[in-house]
């Protein structure tokens, strides 16, 4: 009896610890820094902050707006080989229609929390533009569909190209984006 409670000790322990962190692919909230910015998030997280090279885009798919807007839902996947860390509200680019991405105004949408991502780990952010109900902008104000949406992560901005069937439409240069969030 006392050599089968010994063999099944560590086992259970491992089951325990198992259940007790994050599961694979999950993002994991960073540490709250007392310092805003991306930088003291990389610092209190003890992960580096993202890097453009390290992140895969996702094709920004259609997501359900807030009245009065259309959106899309924008995800990074770390395909580094490290943890890496992001925060804050993305800014924002439209590219495919000049040789030069446009930079968008951008108004957030919250404040958002620093996450640690580790290699496989997803987050998202939702990219909203001002539009009537029969999809018109503004009198005055030109609608672009851009074929690409570039986000920023705090060395660069990563594209990604829209998925078949969205219709996301920027008007004036300016979007509301929320803070990045885990997929």
């Amino acid at each position: 009896m006392r050599l089968r409670l010994i063999t099944v000790l560590p086992v259970a322990g491992l089951l325990l610890a198992a259940c007790g962190g994050p599961s694979a692919g999950q993002a994991t909230p960073a540490p709250k820094s007392t310092t805003a910015g991306t930088d003291s998030a990389a610092t209190s997280s003890g992960a580096p902050a993202c890097r453009a090279a390290d992140m895969s885009a996702l094709p920004a798919i259609p997501t359900p707006p807030p009245a009065g807007t259309v959106a899309v839902r924008v995800s990074l996947v770390n395909t580094g080989d490290y943890a890496c860390t992001i925060t804050g509200v993305p800014k924002v680019a439209i590219g495919g229609i000049s040789a030069q991405p446009r930079n968008l105004t951008v108004t957030a949408n919250g404040a958002g929390e620093p996450m640690v991502l580790v290699p496989g780990d997803q987050a998202f952010t939702v990219v909203a533009s001002a539009m009537s109900a029969d999809f018109k902008c503004a009198a005055g104000v030109a609608p672009t569909r851009p074929p690409v949406l570039l986000v920023g992560v705090p060395d660069n901005l990563v594209a990604m190209k829209m998925a078949d069937g969205t219709n996301f439409t920027e008007c004036g240069d300016a979007v509301t984006v929320s803070p990045w969030q885990a997929f």
